[in-house]
């Protein structure tokens, strides 16, 4: 868990995440850095970091290269991070 915790300790990566869990369908890269005020070889970096962490993956539509979040990853942080909390 180590690269997943890490990938998450920038804003950047946190802002990308959260875009991408509310997003309502498929978000093409280059419209995804548009909206989140980014340049797209920052956003690109930042997926990338994102990818190796196993956050997401990415995938072609087309033409598009399309971000997808990895939700068992995050589910298996979710569950780590609740495990703290449990009352012994």
């Amino acid at each position: 868990m180590d690269k997943q915790f890490s990938a998450l300790g920038s804003q950047h990566r946190l802002q990308i995440l959260q875009y991408l869990c509310k997003a309502p369908s498929l978000v093409v890269a280059s419209l995804a850095a548009s909206d989140l005020k980014m340049t797209l070889s920052s956003f690109s970096y930042h997926l990338s970091v994102l990818e190796d962490a196993g956050l997401i993956e990415r995938t072609s539509q087309g033409r598009f290269t399309v971000p997808i979040v990895n939700h068992k990853i995050i589910k298996m942080l979710e569950d780590f991070l609740n495990s703290l909390h449990k009352e012994h």
